[in-house]
């Protein structure tokens, strides 16, 4: 697996959206694997964050009235 096709992999995983037998490979990675479970611990905070600024984007634009 190249860089770039793993880095797609864990960003993937982390947005949710792989099938489930491609989530069960990147799960065995990160297990085997410590810089690739730092790296996707990464990839999650930077979803987490994108997911909080959308939230109050459409919170200032009056579209929802509460994130959950």
């Amino acid at each position: 697996m190249t860089p770039e096709e793993r880095d797609e992999l864990l960003t993937a995983y982390a947005l949710g959206t792989l099938p489930g037998p491609e989530a069960a490979a990147v799960e065995e990675l990160v297990r085997r694997d410590s810089t690739a479970a730092r790296e996707l611990a990464l990839y999650h905070e930077i979803v987490d964050l994108r997911s909080e600024e959308h939230m109050s984007e459409l919170q200032s634009h009056g579209l929802i009235s509460y994130a959950v």
